[in-house]
């Protein structure tokens, strides 16, 4: 099961490489269409530089290794590191078996999943006013 979701990821990889533009100024993908005429190009980049002016031609951000060590000493990363793996590990690994102790109890197949799904639901919700929040 776990090569098939693998195949299924490489090959939806391998269709972003082939039909995704390479950028918002050139519009050619790898398979040789062109997604987008110039006005189009014109105003994808201007939203672009305006939504992060860093990104305008001819200024080049790079990232060092010293830079990557700093952020990795810095106190702010360890915290919400430990904040990220205390709150998503748990639920992750619960929710992987969640259908299936559900079914443990008692409950039919379907009515065990719909029981396990309400959580995903929710989140769903949460995501959407968090997003709309922000």
């Amino acid at each position: 099961m776990i090569a098939v979701e693998g195949l299924i990821g490489i090959f939806i990889g391998i269709l972003g490489l082939l039909f995704l533009p390479r950028s918002p100024l050139d519009g050619r993908t790898l398979s040789g269409i062109n997604l987008f005429d110039a006005r189009t190009s014109h105003i994808l980049t201007n939203r672009v530089i305006i939504d992060d002016p860093a990104k305008a031609v001819g200024h080049h951000v790079s990232v060092s290794a010293a830079g990557v060590f700093r952020a990795c000493y810095n106190w702010r990363f360890w915290i919400h590191g430990a904040i990220i793996l205390s709150s998503v590990a748990p639920t992750t690994a619960l929710s992987t078996y969640n259908a299936l102790i559900t079914k443990s109890l008692g409950f039919t197949k379907l009515r065990a999943n719909a029981l396990a799904s309400v959580g995903a639901w929710l989140d769903l919700v949460a995501i959407l006013v968090a997003g709309y929040a922000a």
